[in-house]
């Protein structure tokens, strides 16, 4: 799994080379690893990539069109409905 260090390091050496745009990519796919393996808050989230909590949460609204809280309840909600064991007629 990602280490906070290791976002840190790859958001650094995006932003460095001046690829905003895959900055951006990576750091929702990062994001997104987050919501799923950890119960991290969204200020921890935002942190490594230099972003207030609240404008984190904007850009992830804008680039996936949902809400980390959303898009972690939909995830929630898949596995629930994957592991439910299907009833036999």
């Amino acid at each position: 799994m990602t280490t906070f260090d290791d976002i840190i390091t790859e958001g650094s050496n995006a932003v460095i080379n001046g690829q905003y745009l895959l900055f951006d990519a990576k750091m929702i796919s990062k994001t997104k690893e987050l919501i799923i393996h950890t119960d991290w808050l969204i200020a921890k989230m935002a942190l490594p990539f230099i972003y207030t909590p609240s404008n984190f949460s904007k850009l992830f609204l804008k680039r996936t069109a949902c809400s980390q809280g959303i898009f972690g309840k939909s995830i929630l909600q898949y596995i629930l409905n994957y592991k439910k064991p299907k009833s036999s007629p």
